[in-house]
């Protein structure tokens, strides 16, 4: 999923991505965080 061009619905959603000092200690939780995001996002778009 591509977020780019996505801004004004992301705002009008209210979806911010955030970093985590988690991010930096474990490889795999910015990636899971960012793959829960972009699936309730599809979920969002197909309602």
């Amino acid at each position: 999923f591509n977020f780019s061009g996505l801004s004004e619905q992301l705002k009008q959603l209210q979806v911010y991505f955030v970093g985590s000092e988690f991010a930096k200690h474990e490889a795999g939780y910015l990636e899971g965080a960012i793959s829960a995001v972009d699936s309730a996002l599809a979920n969002l778009m197909d309602a």
